[in-house]
């Protein structure tokens, strides 16, 4: 475990040194933001809701910065190691690839959860939904990890990928509309929503700011934490099962 939490540390810090690269990845999320505040403005007496202005606004806001916290840099991160011949090195090394890279993204998502933990606390204060609190906690880890575990299962596709960098567009296009970046997930119509509302996208997402509103129950937020811990074994069995034959074919590295 020793050995995970030096990864981790070393990645807080690096993310320190190389903090311009933050602050300008949280001023792009800060103008889309601000696009999206300014369009609601707009539209939002002409808009048929359940959520309040405000309610809506703190969506938004949560929503934006936690796309700062899940993202796909794991996917390339690990192409990145095949294609350059380093993966050989961390195959020579008495460590497992999955830890390995989950302290890696913890690291360097520590700084945008720091970041993100003041607008929380004032978002729980505001809509008095401390009771939530403890739920909110549990289920935000627990979306964590299933997240990490989604991007690790795709990351192995680039054992029969030639680049893959052609999807993040499409992850990024996914991740906005599935995750309530630009609009709540339930302003869907209830046809379309019935199919999407249990999607990995919309569980990290949009969930984690609508418990923290206090816009779902109890038991809502039970069947999400089901519906999060079976996501994380189903993909954790499936990267084990793709790291497996993707490594029959790792040649060692093209470069």
């Amino acid at each position: 475990m020793k050995k995970y939490i030096i990864i981790f540390k070393n990645q807080i810090l690096t993310r320190l040194n190389y903090r311009f690269d933050f602050i300008i990845s949280t001023v792009g999320t800060f103008v889309s933001l601000l696009m999206s505040v300014f369009v609601w403005n707009a539209i939002y007496q002409y808009t048929n809701t359940t959520y309040t202005y405000d309610q809506l606004i703190f969506y938004l806001v949560l929503t934006n910065f936690l796309s700062l916290i899940f993202n796909f840099s794991p996917i390339f991160r690990f192409s990145s190691l095949q294609y350059s011949g380093k993966l050989n090195t961390l195959l020579l090394k008495p460590i497992n690839l999955l830890l390995e890279g989950f302290a890696d993204f913890l690291g360097k998502q520590f700084l945008p959860i720091i970041t993100a933990l003041p607008i929380l606390a004032y978002t729980i204060i505001k809509f008095e939904t401390q009771s939530y609190l403890l739920y909110a906690i549990v289920y935000f880890f627990l979306s964590l990890f299933m997240f990490y575990m989604l991007v690790s299962t795709i990351s192995v596709l680039s054992f029969w990928l030639i680049n893959i960098w052609p999807l993040r567009p499409i992850l990024t296009g996914m991740y906005s509309l599935f995750a309530g970046i630009y609009f709540p997930l339930d302003m869907f119509p209830e046809k379309i929503l019935k199919y999407i509302k249990y999607n990995p996208f919309s569980i990290i997402g949009h969930y984690v700011p609508s418990i923290l509103l206090g816009n779902i129950t109890l038991v809502e937020i039970n069947t999400l934490t089901i519906y999060t811990l079976l996501y994380s074994i189903i993909f954790y069995f499936l990267y084990k099962i793709l790291l497996h034959r993707g490594m029959k074919r790792y040649d060692g590295g093209m470069n």
